[in-house]
């Protein structure tokens, strides 16, 4: 079992992937990243980030601003998000939503996540409405 999971971890650890693990409103999924994330999976998020949210045709110093910038939001949006504090911790009921089953934890974003935190939200419906194995 374990030499078929090295032969195909590299296709199936990607940036993507891994963003999404961290992104995942699931509880289970949530609990797993906080407890199993590393410095490896930190530098695979700011990757994809500055990828998806940080216009390639920037300068080189206002790429280098505005992905600093992306980033600096992102991950003061996501330590809320993990935490469950600010937005999260004030509509509890959204910690009991049925899209958070059956492959809908895009639109939980969309619903809970987008007005509040724009950065994270967008991170989040790219990523959670998509199977990535």
């Amino acid at each position: 079992m374990e030499e078929a999971w090295t032969a195909r971890r590299q296709k199936l650890v990607h940036d993507y992937a891994i963003t999404a693990w961290m992104v995942s409103p699931i509880p289970e999924v949530m609990a797993d990243a906080i407890n199993n994330r590393n410095g490896a999976h930190v530098d695979a998020v700011d990757r994809l980030v500055v990828k998806l949210l940080v216009s390639p045709q920037a300068t080189d110093s206002d790429f280098e601003r505005e992905s600093n910038k992306v980033l600096l939001q992102f991950w003061k949006e996501h330590e809320a998000f993990h935490s469950k504090s600010g937005h999260y911790a004030t509509r509890g009921h959204i910690w009991n939503s049925e899209y958070l089953t059956g492959n809908k934890s895009h639109v939980w974003h969309k619903q809970n996540t987008l007005p509040y935190f724009p950065t994270l939200g967008k991170i989040g419906m790219l990523l959670c409405s998509k199977i990535l194995l």
